[in-house]
């Protein structure tokens, strides 16, 4: 699928930000141009599973219309994609030289290895209060 001129400055950036993030980091570059086939390059894709050729999720058309918008990017939401895995992830709203929104990248992470570390580690520091001198 053809990248068009003014996304292709953000594939050098999909791949520096994977290669920094490690292997639990993906980026998705959606041309908004083209809704029904959005996704325009997928860097790491194991980590939700996005094809070039898919549409933008409902997720991606969430933060677009977000109240929550007052910058050119959301970040740090959270989903669960399709594979089961738990999902932290911000998306840059990127727009041409008219000021139209024309495409998006998408930051997604991997968390659920923390998720399950966070309620092992809780379980593990849970004890009953108990004070020093009195018995259980």
């Amino acid at each position: 699928m053809e990248i068009k001129q003014e996304l292709r400055p953000y594939v050098p950036l999909a791949q520096m930000l994977v290669q920094t993030l490690g292997p639990d980091c993906e980026v998705v570059l959606h041309d908004l141009d083209t809704p029904a086939h959005s996704v325009v390059y997928v860097e790491n894709p194991s980590v939700t599973g996005r094809k070039v050729g898919e549409s933008f999720d409902q997720l991606v058309k969430q933060v677009i219309l977000s109240d929550d918008l007052k910058e050119n990017f959301v970040a740090n939401y959270y989903f669960t994609a399709p594979n089961g895995k738990h999902i932290r992830s911000s998306s840059l709203l990127i727009k041409n030289a008219r000021g139209n929104l024309t495409g998006a990248l998408c930051i997604n992470l991997d968390v659920t290895d923390y998720i399950m570390m966070q309620h092992r580690l809780s379980g593990v520091t849970l004890f009953p209060c108990v004070r020093p001198g009195e018995q259980e």
